[in-house]
Parts: C-alpha cells; sequence; structure tokens
C-alpha cells in the first residue's frame, strides 16, 4: 500500500524485485490506476523469461488476457 500511496502523490515507481512489483500490479489493478498498471505490466514482462513463465499462466485469471498475452510473445511464446 505504502508504494501505491508514493505512485499517487509522486507518479515515481522504485526498482522493484518481481514479488513487489507483482503486489504493486495487483493493487493498481483493485484500484484502477491505470498508469501505474501499465508501469508494472511493463516491468513484469522484463522479469519474464522461459524458466518462470509458468507463474504467469498462474497470475493470468486476476489480470486481462491481453496484457500476459503479450507478455508470452515476449518470451517466445505464440
Amino acid at each position: 500500500m505504502r508504494r501505491l500511496l508514493l505512485y499517487a502523490y509522486t507518479h515515481v515507481v522504485e526498482d522493484l524485485e518481481w514479488e513487489d512489483t507483482l503486489k504493486l500490479y495487483e493493487a493498481a489493478c483493485k484500484y484502477a490506476v491505470l498508469p501505474l498498471k501499465e508501469i508494472c505490466s511493463s516491468r513484469l514482462k522484463d522479469f519474464a523469461s522461459p524458466a518462470n513463465v509458468s507463474l504467469y499462466f498462474v497470475l493470468q485469471p486476476i489480470t486481462e488476457t491481453r496484457t500476459w498475452r503479450t507478455l508470452y510473445g515476449a518470451v517466445g511464446f505464440s
């Protein structure tokens, strides 16, 4: 919640690890903070690799399918 508030007041997102970025993404989705959602989505794509892409399949029900389809393409899945 602290990072969501920080973004609300400063429009700055710290460099975060994968898990923290995911939590922030979930908060951005929950509270409909669309610019933050896009930032987090982009950063999550940067973390994606063939080794961890299965985690994104688990997350798909809580997110938009279109976002994750883009992710799959980023790591070589079509």
